[in-house]
């Protein structure tokens, strides 16, 4: 550790050696921002008057401006609070908020879970660059991401080939028929508790390498959008509306998605199956999200190899996307990641 971050170390206490370093390098190593940023994100517990209320920067999104309803996160907590854009501030600059006083805890007060449910009044996205950027360098620097694009393609090759061999073994007499899809899902169940169990353990150890930790999301077939939902709208209520914009993408761009399902009749069958809820997830749905909400999402798996996965926005509407951090039990389940502080 460095002298500069071991003074800060001295200096905020409560932060671990991983968080001080990812808030340093994500100020460029400017030490005098670095300390600023700190103090800004550090509550103070020390008894006394009650001091000012420390502030956060938040950064104006495309399409907002004065006047406009911000939906973010407190630094410090974690917890949503809604701030609104002040005059002379339009989109990607930069502006300060006070944070409340009810948002100085440590920890967040727990919350009851909320069921899953669609609003009829759009969500708003949520505005965290600085944390998505902190995010990032934690997991690249220590696990360098695997592009998806090839292995959508790999995926893709190897459904045509199972397709034709189930064909082939069908057409040959007196062989022993492959397992009906009745079958799987049958072994499927059987040992979907152990598959989960020790993939929770593997992922357990990857993040805690990574100082993250899992958000658990519901166990009912919609995890992937219930996960997507979390992180761009802080909250799984909306996983309706992102099955339906990534469903939506896919149908707008048929060229790029079909070929990786089969025929026109599997294609249509694929859509007719992901538009319905708790049909499970899978890449193409989740590329196709991050089309449809402008997102880069990095997931982090129990899978031996690539187990750090990008999935890049193909044509990012602002410079810096927004991203989203999943975890997957394969091929099982979607969780989110966050870090431990």
């Amino acid at each position: 550790m460095s002298n500069f971050l071991t003074e800060l170390a001295d200096m905020f206490p409560s932060w671990d050696a991983e968080a001080l370093r990812a808030v340093h390098e994500a100020n460029r190593g400017d030490q005098e921002k670095t300390i600023t940023q700190l103090l800004a994100w550090t509550a103070e517990d020390a008894p006394g008057p009650q001091q000012p209320a420390a502030a956060f920067p938040v950064v104006c999104p495309p399409g907002a401006g004065p006047g406009t309803q911000l939906l973010v996160h407190a630094p410090t907590t974690g917890q949503q609070m809604t701030v609104v854009v002040p005059t002379g501030i339009g989109p990607n600059q930069q502006f300060l908020v006070a944070l409340p006083p009810q948002f100085a805890r440590a920890t967040p007060a727990p919350q009851p879970p909320a069921p899953p449910r669609i609003h009829d009044a759009a969500p708003v996205v949520l505005e965290r660059a600085f944390y998505d950027d902190i995010m990032a360098r934690r997991i690249t620097d220590k696990m360098a991401p695997k592009a998806t694009g090839a292995l959508l393609k790999a995926t893709a090759k190897f459904k045509q080939l199972a397709r034709k061999a189930r064909a082939e073994v069908a057409r040959r007499p007196h062989v022993r028929r492959l397992p009906s899809s009745q079958d799987a899902h049958a072994i499927r169940d059987a040992t979907r508790e152990d598959k989960i169990a020790a993939g929770k353990a593997l992922l357990g150890q990857r993040l805690a390498f990574l100082a993250l930790r899992m958000v658990e999301m519901e166990d009912d077939g919609n995890c992937q959008f219930l996960a997507l939902s979390h992180e761009l709208y802080g909250s799984q209520d909306h996983h309706l509306r992102v099955r339906a914009g990534a469903v939506a993408y896919l149908r707008a761009h048929e060229a790029d998605f079909a070929p990786f399902v089969g025929t026109a009749a599997d294609w249509a069958h694929y859509l007719g199956r992901m538009a319905k809820s708790r049909e499970w997830g899978d890449e193409l749905t989740l590329q196709a999200a991050c089309g449809a909400f402008a997102v880069d999402v990095h997931v982090i798996s129990t899978e031996t190899e690539h187990f750090h996965l990008e999935y890049a926005c193909p044509a990012p509407s602002a410079a810096t996307p927004r991203k989203l951090f999943l975890s997957y039990i394969s091929p099982i389940h979607y969780n989110v990641v966050v870090p431990n502080k």
